[in-house]
C-alpha cells in the first residue's frame, strides 16, 4: 500500500513538474487568424506568434495592442498549428498611454551656427504624477532616449529626473485620450552656451 502511494506521488509529481515555468512579459497585437474556423492569436513585438489558450473575451479584438504576461505551454497541443501555445497569466490594454523621446541639448555653443550639432538622445527617468500630484509610476528611457508608459485616459504630469544633478528639464502636463498614444519630447538643458 505504501509503495502504491509512493508510486502515485511519483507519477503525479512527474506530471506536475513537466509543466514549463517559462514565463515572460511583452507587448503585442491581437490578430484574428482565419484558420480552423477562426481564432484570436497575438503577434508579439518580437514578431513571434502566440496562440493563447485562455484569451479573455474583452481582448478578442483584431488589431488591439496589449501588454501580456504568458507562460509557454510546450506540454499542450492545438489544432490551430499557429504559433507557440501560451497560458495568459495577465493582460492589459496597451492602446492608450504616453510615448516620448528624451534629448540633451544644445550640444554646441550657439555662436557656432554653421556647424550641424543636433540634440542627442539622453537616458533618464520620468516620474509620472496623477492629477492629485501623487507619483504613480516612473518610466526609464532606453539608450535612444525612448520611453513608454501605458495608462488610462486622463491628465498626467511628467517630472524629468536626470542622472546628472546639474542637467535639468522642466515638468510637462500631458492629456492622454482613449485609444491613443500621446507623443511628448523632453529636452534636458546641457548648459552649453
Amino acid at each position: 500500500m505504501v509503495l502504491m502511494a509512493l508510486g502515485v506521488i511519483f507519477i503525479l509529481g512527474g506530471c506536475l513538474s513537466g509543466i514549463p515555468a517559462s514565463q515572460f512579459t511583452m507587448t503585442g497585437t491581437v490578430t484574428f487568424v482565419e484558420l480552423e474556423g477562426g481564432f484570436y492569436g497575438i503577434i508579439g513585438e518580437n514578431n513571434e506568434k502566440y496562440d493563447p489558450i485562455d484569451l479573455p473575451a474583452q481582448y478578442q479584438v483584431d488589431g488591439l495592442r496589449v501588454k501580456f504576461t504568458g507562460r509557454i505551454r510546450d506540454d499542450m497541443a492545438s489544432i490551430h498549428m499557429w504559433g507557440k501555445i501560451i497560458e495568459i497569466i495577465g493582460i492589459e490594454d496597451a492602446s492608450t498611454g504616453i510615448q516620448g523621446r528624451i534629448f540633451l541639448g544644445p550640444m554646441c555653443p550657439t555662436l557656432q551656427s554653421d556647424i550641424d550639432c543636433p540634440d542627442q538622445p539622453y537616458p533618464a527617468t520620468i516620474d509620472i504624477l496623477n492629477r492629485s500630484s501623487l507619483e504613480i509610476a516612473e518610466a526609464k528611457s532606453d539608450d535612444k532616449g525612448i520611453f513608454e508608459y501605458l495608462c488610462l485616459p486622463g491628465s498626467y504630469t511628467l517630472m524629468p529626473r536626470s542622472p546628472n544633478r546639474f542637467i535639468r528639464a522642466g515638468e510637462q502636463t500631458v492629456n492622454v485620450k482613449n485609444g491613443e498614444f500621446t507623443e511628448v519630447t523632453v529636452l534636458f538643458d546641457s548648459r552649453i552656451r
